[in-house]
């Protein structure tokens, strides 16, 4: 049954260097569909706007006509790039409340300490990523409807996006009411002079990360996210769902400016009928409550996973065979709580944990902890807290669970439920073997494929011997899209401090 090996998840993230055991990303697909557009790398609304606006301002004057690979170069340096440069530069000069959101503020900071002359030229080396690290924010255009990769008749078309004659010129034209006001866009954006410090502080105090002042803008924008659509590119009713829980938080439970481990308790213990707290939620809301959870017991799962992994890791100080590696790992852990011999159903009762003991037993053997002595151990009955969160859950959806192919919570279950008369060392081995080392191999492998990129080998397997390659697992939580699109909520208006 379990020897065929682990699948690929459904969400295959496009770096190679994170998830080289294939396992977030079935969380990810979840919180796709939970919170769609708004994800973990954008953060702000103002960046959708701002680059809305870029386009704008380089189809109504760039004069090109060809919108091909040259077109995008000079779009990339000399509108989006150049113009954030100055917009972050304004913003530090007038001291703008939010600015640890700002891109490229490093570099810009330093600009800003060493120009003794208060004339500033622009920075092309600001900030190195494509787009001025607005590219997260581009998928998003699309998606929303801004810009399009496709002609009229839905063909694809080569080269730039385009800005969509409808909505995109609409959000362009409302920016550029605001900004159209400031001298930076009458006398100074299109030239390659230095900006005195005047200019762009005037600058900083019009064009906001807050989004103060851009009230059409931000309407356009509630709009687009949050009144139902469904099209080929979104379908936005969970997202709308998601936003409507984030309100019930903030007015009914005063979550008022969540981080990632406040916003895991709420999630997690505070709705579920298994959970310490088991508060009252609306009946509009069970989708989304029971789907959330899901995806932090999904995180809870995984990173489990990968403390184990840490774990193997370290014990890997020579190439080992594969039961050299599980048995001296086995040997050399700490197991202060486990004993090894007894049965998976015995040890069930004792995992069930409250939000601070599962916590803190995580943070013992994650990130950058040295002694994982105690990762086993630790491992072991975060998983199978897991499996008592979740065994027979009616009101979960089982696709929910099943996201993951062959290292989904589902196949715990599966597997626990199977095995409850087995002991516990069966369980870890499997682990091991089939959602570690082998599950390492096949994710590895599949990047090799997509990008020729060896750097998904945790573990170098040679003459039926295993090496550490020098990777690690994540070994982390992963981020949870509500954090960011609560601050989209409050830069939109649709949620107040």
């Amino acid at each position: 049954m379990y020897k065929k090996g682990p699948k690929l998840n459904d969400h295959t993230p496009n770096t190679t260097n994170r998830d080289n055991l294939g396992i977030t990303g079935a969380q990810t697909t979840l919180q796709a569909e939970l919170c769609p557009v708004v994800n973990t790398v954008t953060y702000r609304a103002f960046y959708w706007i701002f680059l809305i606006w870029n386009y704008y301002d380089f189809y109504q004057n760039s004069g090109e006509t060809d919108f091909g690979k040259n077109a995008g170069r000079r779009f990339n340096e000399d509108y989006v790039k150049k113009n954030d440069y100055y917009f972050v530069l304004g913003n530090l000069i007038n001291n703008s409340p939010d600015t640890k959101n700002l891109v490229g503020i490093e570099k810009t900071s330093n600009d800003l300490k060493l120009n003794k002359s208060e004339l500033f030229k622009y920075n092309r080396d600001y900030f190195v990523s494509y787009l001025g690290g607005m590219q997260y924010y581009n998928a998003g255009c699309r998606t929303l409807g801004f810009t399009t990769d496709t002609d009229s008749e839905g063909n694809p078309i080569s080269g730039m996006n385009r800005l969509t004659k409808g909505l995109g010129t609409e959000m362009g034209e409302a920016f550029e009411r605001v900004i159209k006001k400031t001298e930076y866009y009458k006398k100074y954006r299109f030239k390659d002079t230095g900006i005195p410090r005047p200019i762009l502080e005037e600058l900083g105090s019009v064009v906001r990360l807050d989004l103060n002042g851009f009230d059409e803008c931000k309407a356009i924008l509630r709009r687009e996210l949050f009144e139902e659509r469904f099209n080929e590119l979104l379908d936005n009713k969970y997202l709308i769902e998601s936003k409507d829980y984030l309100i019930f938080l903030y007015h009914d439970y005063q979550i008022k400016n969540p981080g990632a481990k406040e916003i895991r308790k709420v999630l997690y213990d505070y709705f579920s009928p298994r959970g310490k707290y088991k508060y009252d939620y609306p009946d509009t809301l069970e989708y989304v409550v029971k789907a959330w959870e899901v995806v932090v017991g999904r995180q809870y799962f995984t990173t489990a996973i990968e403390m184990i992994c840490k774990a193997m890791v370290d014990s890997l100080v020579v190439p080992k065979t594969m039961d050299q590696l599980v048995g001296d790992l086995i040997s050399d852990s700490s197991w202060e709580n486990v004993d090894l011999d007894q049965t998976i159903e015995s040890l069930l009762p004792s995992c069930n944990f409250d939000f601070d003991e599962r916590e803190n037993l995580i943070e013992q053997g994650y990130r950058g902890v040295r002694d994982t002595s105690r990762n086993c151990d630790t491992g072991i009955r975060i998983i199978l807290s897991v499996y008592n969160r979740f065994k027979d859950r009616k009101d979960i959806e089982t696709r929910h669970l099943s996201i993951g192919g062959e290292v989904s919570v589902n196949k715990l279950i599966e597997l626990v439920d199977e095995w409850k008369a087995r002991p516990i060392i069966d369980l870890l081995q499997f682990i091991m073997r089939e959602w570690i080392v082998y599950q390492n191999e096949v994710t590895a492998l599949e990047k090799v494929l997509r990008s020729r990129s060896l750097d998904g080998y945790i573990f170098e397997k040679v003459d039926e011997k295993y090496a550490r390659t020098g990777k690690y697992p994540t070994t982390d939580f992963q981020g949870i899209r509500l954090i960011n699109l609560f601050q989209i909520m409050k830069d939109i208006d649709v949620i107040a401090d």
